[in-house]
């Protein structure tokens, strides 16, 4: 995928075990009457830590590289280390398959002699910060479906799961601002609460908590800020909402539609 004009895909929230068997044969049938480099899928693949047995079901299908990572969904009745591990031996076992969280470099999809490219992502987490916070009376199935919330205060939990997620990020960041211009960062939930919609709407102060990961927007703005000539284009979804914002003049956010148990949305990016 080197020295040439890219399309990418952008697909999020597929929750495949929910996708009735005609509604997946399209969705592979849209995808290979398409001319594509790549698939980029941004977690909630589906409920448990089953991801792997569902993408090496599509990339032999389509026969395109997927680049994933996963999301809270993911996680459900096991912890994301065991989610994360099994899917880390997918990505070694499978030339298709390319897990974004376990890659210690960013990934190279174009390089610089006709304009650098480069991709690079991590699972990450809502942080609990925005709207009420540690005051937030909503009860997310995460909280009793995810076992690293099991005896612990879920607040610490998930903060510290999105705190790790942020600062892995930004190492792949500076790696990848070194050898190229555009940097495109995979991330399962939106790094900014405004981007955060819930049925085309803002979301409320009980649940925005749960859906955005405020620390990480810090970051990638001072990253931003600190490498204007650098354009970064970050992909998620989580809300199953979609929409589009232009945070500064080198930083932009997608965020992906979904409906469960519906066709996959596909998202065309061309660079």
């Amino acid at each position: 995928m080197r020295n040439k004009r890219l399309t990418l895909f952008h697909v999020t929230d597929p929750h495949f075990d929910y996708l009735p068997r005609f509604g997946y044969d399209q969705f592979v049938s849209r995808l290979k009457t398409k001319d594509f480099s790549a698939l980029i899928i941004t977690g909630d693949i589906c409920d448990g830590p089953y991801a792997p047995k569902h993408l090496a079901r599509l990339a032999n299908d389509i026969k395109k590289d997927i680049y994933f990572v996963l999301g809270n969904h993911d996680y459900y009745n096991t912890t994301s280390e065991f989610s994360q591990s099994i899917s880390a031996a997918a990505y070694e076992g499978n030339k298709w398959l390319h897990y974004l969280t376990s890659a210690v470099n960013p990934t190279i999809l174009r390089d610089t002699s006709i304009g650098g490219l480069a991709l690079v992502g991590h699972d990450g987490f809502y942080d609990g910060i925005s709207g009420k916070g540690a005051r937030s009376t909503a009860q997310l199935v995460d909280f009793r479906a995810n076992y690293d919330f099991a005896g612990k205060n879920k607040f610490n939990v998930m903060y510290d799961m999105a705190a790790n997620a942020t600062r892995q990020i930004e190492d792949k960041l500076v790696a990848a601002a070194e050898r190229v211009k555009t940097i495109l960062v995979a991330t399962h939930v939106p790094p900014f609460p405004d981007a955060a919609l819930f049925n085309g709407k803002p979301s409320g102060e009980d649940f925005i908590p749960f859906y955005s990961c405020s620390i990480m927007g810090r970051m990638l703005k001072h990253f931003a800020k600190a490498h204007p000539d650098h354009m970064i284009f970050v992909l998620c979804g989580h809300t199953h909402s979609h929409t589009s914002m232009n945070i500064s003049d080198n930083l932009t956010v997608f965020v992906g539609g979904a409906r469960v148990g519906e066709t996959p949305v596909i998202r065309e990016m061309s660079l």
